[in-house]
């Protein structure tokens, strides 16, 4: 009967109601007395979700309540397991606040995730291992381990060795628990490597990742040439500018630099790294620096900020950073509310006609594509078609390329292939016809493809060392697949592996890969080569990486 009293006011308060019944609660639900009652405050600020995620939530809580009742009767058939006569009520207490606790992230992410023109802010969950939540503002393209690429909406669970894909006007939020979370920018795309107890590991493979890395929770992103080893730090891995730009926004952050530096770089707050594409041998040294102050006023940068400000987190030096008119906007126009579909494709004029828009075109080669960008003056768009053409001017709709959302301002055109020209206009629709931005000629130089291979020993848990592996492809090669061989003492690998040497695969389309060498002897020699396969030939083949494993590579996670 008590029990039954105290279901119904954690009922009411959820509701937002006042209780009907004083009930005396135990610590337990006294805890999610409060917390119901926050959620009632949230719920009360903010719109109501759609009649689709009341379904999806609905759902949700039915499947986690008749998880609780399976575990229930499952305890009941084991009596056992009972160690004294008043733990099946502390159990019962424990599945209840479970349950309560998971309708209660339920509610809140359907509202934060389906209100109508609404900034996807996120909670961070505390998850199991091997698992990480997905958050975003609308649907992103997931890969399961061994699976194929597939849209699917949020929020939702990945596994450990799955990739994650944002399209070019949707955000999305990797939570692997605690503090520990990635955010993914508009057409970026990264590959979850490991979350669990030895720590989170990530590799970037397009685009431009925003990482916060708790206090004792070691965290390594790889991307762009670089390996990015922290604990209780706050940084940015962009991938997206001509070269590859690393950002320490809270505390120091340490990078391996895969090619042409053998030496970590520790960066203090405040500093950056940039990593020019022609590294190494004839070509730029990695540049350290501080960040400039128009780079904080970054929009990917202040929308992030806006975030983790929102949730009391330490935003480290953006903390001081002052939005400037120019960039409020962007940060506005997530939070604003789309606008009414009135026919009109803009805003009224003083004679009643919709106001035309004037869209400002910029392109430039980046790594992985094309980087487009646009600005629009006066009137508003519906959405906006990117057009591309060789030897002229683009036109609607013959060389439509790509569809974005109205509130989009840039795309990466991820297709162009070296060597190319290619002629680009952005254009929305204007009454009967079409708004077009200027045009812009984006040429793409050839690049000799190359493959750099690099990789260290480090400690692999419970004092065991294992090697990590990585390599770099600069240019078009098209092989069918890559093959990194694994020779031992003075043998030198060849392709097809012979006598006791190992081989690992990996396929297009990369450019960066990551192998994981867990097989190894200590006072042992290993000797790794990276070999490009294209029917059945090497059309390609890495550097020689050699790497002698003993004691002094067991390792203390970082501080």
């Amino acid at each position: 009967m008590r029990s039954g009293l105290k279901a119904a006011l954690l009922s009411e308060r959820l509701e937002g109601k006042e209780p009907s019944e004083v009930v005396k609660l135990d610590p337990e639900l006294s805890e999610l007395d409060s917390l119901a009652t926050m959620l009632a405050a949230v719920s009360s600020f903010e719109p109501l979700p759609s009649s689709e995620a009341r379904e999806r939530m609905k759902d949700r809580v039915m499947e986690a309540q008749r998880r609780v009742m399976e575990g229930e009767r499952k305890r009941e058939r084991e009596p056992a397991r009972r160690i004294s006569v008043s733990e099946p009520q502390r159990l019962s207490y424990a599945t209840l606040a479970v349950a309560a606790v998971i309708a209660a992230i339920l509610v809140v992410s359907s509202v934060l995730f389906t209100a109508p023109g609404k900034v996807a802010v996120p909670p961070t969950l505390g998850l199991a291992e091997e698992e990480a939540w997905v958050f975003a503002t609308g649907m992103v393209e997931v890969r399961e381990p061994g699976g194929e690429w597939s849209g699917e909406d949020t929020p939702l669970v990945v596994a450990e060795g799955s990739a994650l894909r944002t399209p070019p006007d949707v955000r999305a939020e990797i939570a692997f628990g605690g503090e520990n979370l990635a955010r993914l920018d508009y057409g970026s795309e990264a590959d979850i490597l490991a979350v669990n107890e030895q720590g989170i590991s990530v590799r970037m493979q397009a685009g431009d990742g925003y990482f916060r890395a708790e206090k004792g929770i070691p965290m390594r992103v790889f991307g762009g040439g670089l390996e990015v080893e922290t604990a209780g730090t706050v940084f940015d891995l962009d991938l997206g500018a001509e070269d590859t730009e690393l950002l320490a926004l809270q505390n120091d952050v340490q990078a391996g630099v895969f090619r042409g530096q053998d030496e970590p770089v520790r960066l203090a707050q405040g500093k950056m790294l940039d990593l020019p594409e022609q590294l190494g041998e004839g070509g730029l040294a990695a540049q350290v620096s501080d960040i400039p102050p128009e780079r904080l006023q970054d929009e990917w940068l202040l929308w992030n900020r806006t975030i983790d400000g929102s949730r009391g987190l330490d935003t480290g030096v953006m903390a001081g950073v002052e939005a400037q008119a120019a960039q409020a906007p962007g940060i506005a126009q997530l939070e604003a509310q789309a606008p009414e579909d009135n026919g009109d494709n803009g805003e009224d004029g003083q004679n009643g006609d919709a106001v035309k828009p004037a869209i400002s075109l910029q392109g430039a080669v980046q790594q992985g594509g094309v980087a487009l960008a646009w600005d629009v003056k006066d009137g508003t768009a519906s959405e906006f078609v990117i057009l591309r053409a060789t030897g002229r001017e683009p036109a609607f709709p013959q060389d439509e390329l790509a569809r974005v959302g109205g509130g989009t301002r840039g795309y990466t055109d991820r297709e162009a292939k070296a060597g190319m020209s290619y002629t680009y206009r952005v254009a929305c629709p204007h009454g009967d016809g079409m708004i077009y931005s200027n045009a812009v000629v984006v040429a793409i130089p050839q690049v000799k493809p190359t493959i750099t291979l690099s990789g260290r020993a480090v400690d692999g848990g419970k004092g065991m060392p294992v090697i990590d592996l990585d390599w770099h492809v600069e240019g078009e090669l098209q092989p069918d697949f890559y093959a990194l061989v694994r020779a031992e003492m003075n043998q030198p690998p060849v392709f097809p592996p012979s006598g006791s040497m190992l081989e690992w695969r990996r396929y297009p389309p990369g450019p960066d890969f990551y192998v994981r060498d867990e097989d190894l002897y200590m006072g042992y020699t290993y000797n790794y080569r990276v070999f490009a396969i294209k029917g059945g030939s090497i059309i390609l083949e890495s550097n020689m990486v050699s790497i002698y494993v003993d004691t002094t590579v067991i390792m203390q996670p970082p501080r």
